[in-house]
């Protein structure tokens, strides 16, 4: 007597793979997308924002006014970003602006220089999204070089030269939801900009100097000072 093996033992068995955050976002999003769709948006109409304050100049619906006590707080306006991370926050126009707020998530994870570790609670679709922070936050800068030189992540790899910085960058997962050419005028400008970012790069610029003069290099620590009274600017 011979038995017939059951077909549905003999298929394989289908991995499943745990989402990244880009992917749960974009799925929050569409939800998100299909609610508001389906909602009366009149029943909430409160009119147009065109009540301006004379002393700050916010915007404000009619009936309400609630942002600077009429002059006695002051708030330093906000300094322009360099381009093109400027156009694509306010520029409407910018042909570019839709995709990178989408997937803004994977070109911070791409530009970061150092990791960071959170537990992601989606909120609901109609409120604001937001960051809870509990304690103080810590996060973990990398080290000058990797311990796998195939594979530079976070702040060591502002040593290399932008084309090669956007090559490993493009190397992860991530970086399917971002463009490659505008991932690379990122990084450029980061690595222009931004003080940490040069911090790396000179760093690795005084190594190799020690390295050619036959020097064993000493150890180098990048140490992050008390930032109160320095330029905001100058810490992006």
């Amino acid at each position: 007597m011979s038995l017939t093996p059951d077909p549905l033992l003999c298929l394989p068995r289908i991995r499943k793979f745990p989402k990244t955050d880009a992917q749960l976002m974009r799925e929050h999003r569409e939800r998100h997308r299909q609610q508001k769709n389906a909602f009366d948006d009149s029943l909430l109409y409160l009119g147009p924002m065109d009540n301006i304050c004379y002393f700050c100049g916010a915007y404000h619906f009619a009936g309400t006014q609630s942002c600077c006590e009429h002059g006695k707080v002051f708030i330093p306006p906000m300094r322009k970003l360099w381009e093109p991370l400027q156009s694509l926050y306010f520029n409407h126009s910018h042909s570019g602006r839709s995709q990178f707020l989408e997937n803004i998530l994977s070109y911070n994870t791409l530009l970061s220089m150092a990791s960071s570790t959170h537990d992601r609670v989606l909120q609901n679709p109609y409120g604001v999204q937001s960051v809870k922070v509990r304690g103080p936050v810590h996060h973990m800068p990398s080290a000058l070089y990797p311990n796998n030189p195939g594979r530079p992540r976070y702040g060591n790899i502002y040593v290399y030269d932008p084309e090669r910085a956007t090559d490993y960058r493009m190397n992860e997962m991530v970086s399917r939801y971002v463009k490659e050419d505008l991932l690379k005028t990122l990084g450029e400008k980061v690595a222009q900009n931004n003080v940490f970012a040069k911090a790396y790069r000179h760093m690795d610029e005084l190594i190799k100097e020690q390295q050619e003069h036959g020097i064993s290099p000493w150890a180098m620590r990048m140490k992050l000072i008390d930032a109160r009274g320095v330029d905001p600017q100058n810490l992006r």
